[in-house]
């Protein structure tokens, strides 16, 4: 198993500003995950505390147990860099930064995504985002849209946009479509597409590799990274705004 692979199996997930407003039928963090039958621990953190969905809620990351695999930032852009640095004490592994208001809003926000990837780098935490969906994992229940198939199949999508990888689910599960792992990356200041692209290769259950992709961080090489692909399974690529 490569890398992200392994990554992308977590263990236990903390969803750092979960709703204290969030109900069974809602389509909030936690409810997408207990929807979808996540097996491990679930730790929502709400500075209120309490429960949520009768799970307990901590009131910060730093009263989280330890040993956390992986972390959902649903908090706003200048929260996260403190946030970050109390998550490497808890031993996150991945961080999905969901929040936006990073490079994609300007010169302040490429600042803070910058001190955001040193931080992460430093500490031995792996980026997936900001501005990010994140994953569809649907054999390791994991979600971005509770009303997402269930049932995993072969096909992997790897989107720079969110909405792009939603419709497409969406659209594709009407016409019998089913996939084995979606990511929504965003804004790729850490996890890339060349990354991803490695990634989805190698996994044994997606036999057909498709891609959106807006604006690549390494284009020598994607392309060395897709012909290594292309060279086993059919690969499908939209490039936004040209294709």
């Amino acid at each position: 198993m490569d890398a992200l692979g392994a990554l992308f199996r977590p263990r236990s997930v903390a969803v750092i500003g979960a709703s204290s407003e969030e109900t069974p039928e809602g389509d909030g963090w936690v409810a997408r995950l207990l929807s979808f039958g996540f097996p491990g621990e679930i730790y929502p953190v709400n500075p209120r505390g309490g429960t949520i969905l009768g799970l307990k809620a901590y009131p910060s990351v730093a009263e989280l147990p330890a040993d956390i695999d992986y972390a959902i930032f649903n908090i706003p852009a200048r929260s996260c860099l403190a946030a970050l640095e109390e998550c490497a004490s808890k031993g996150v592994k991945l961080a999905h930064i969901y929040s936006a208001g990073f490079s994609e809003a300007g010169k302040t926000g490429e600042r803070l995504e910058s001190a955001l990837v040193k931080l992460a780098h430093e500490r031995g935490i792996r980026l997936l985002g900001p501005n990010a969906m994140g994953l569809y994992f649907p054999a390791q229940n994991l979600n971005f849209d509770r009303n997402f198939p269930r049932t995993p199949g072969a096909i992997a999508f790897v989107s720079q946009s969110g909405s792009c990888a939603m419709r497409l689910v969406r659209q594709g599960a009407l016409r019998g479509l089913r996939f084995s792992q979606v990511v929504s990356y965003g804004n790729a200041a850490d996890i890339n597409e060349v990354e991803l692209a490695r990634h989805v290769s190698q996994d044994r259950d997606s036999r057909l590799l498709a891609f959106y992709i807006e604006r690549a961080r390494d284009e020598s090489g994607l392309l060395e990274a897709l012909r290594e692909a292309a060279a086993t399974k059919p690969v499908l690529i939209l490039a936004g705004g040209t294709t």
